[in-house]
């Protein structure tokens, strides 16, 4: 599978695609590395609006900071991202390290906007009752 050093030359392309819709990087050794370089990817990113980053190496703290990348602030209405990119539809991130943090992360965005605006999908990992509750009223486990 792809790892970060070569993930990270592959995300970079990103900012300068304006065709590519969607994106399977799922089952590879993805971490840190690549999502940082994706969030860094997607500040000039219009197009991509699907992102699966399943089975890979992406811990709470990074699939937090990712969500709230991707997410739209509240005043935006579901339009667009924090950077001016235009909100994701669906990102896939089941089968990784995923915690409480990620997991109330998803919470925060599908409690606070447009359910159209985001889709998380956090299935296969395991959080507390609350927030579990929450993430399947909600389908996202």
């Amino acid at each position: 599978g792809i790892r970060d050093e070569h993930a990270v030359k592959l995300l970079s392309s990103l900012k300068s695609n304006g065709k590519l819709l969607a994106l399977n990087m799922s089952q590879n050794h993805l971490g840190s590395e690549s999502v940082q370089a994706f969030s860094a990817a997607m500040k000039g990113n219009t197009t991509l609006t699907a992102l699966d980053l399943s089975r890979n190496r992406i811990g709470d703290e990074d699939a937090a900071a990712l969500l709230t990348e991707l997410s739209p602030p509240p005043e935006a209405g579901g339009k667009k991202g924090k950077k001016g990119t235009k909100a994701f539809v669906h990102i896939n991130l089941s089968h990784n390290a995923v915690g409480e943090k990620g997991a109330r992360e998803a919470v925060r965005i599908l409690e606070g906007g447009d359910p159209e605006s985001l889709k998380v999908v956090l299935k296969g990992h395991k959080f507390g009752k609350d927030v579990s509750a929450k993430l399947k009223a909600g389908g996202l486990v």
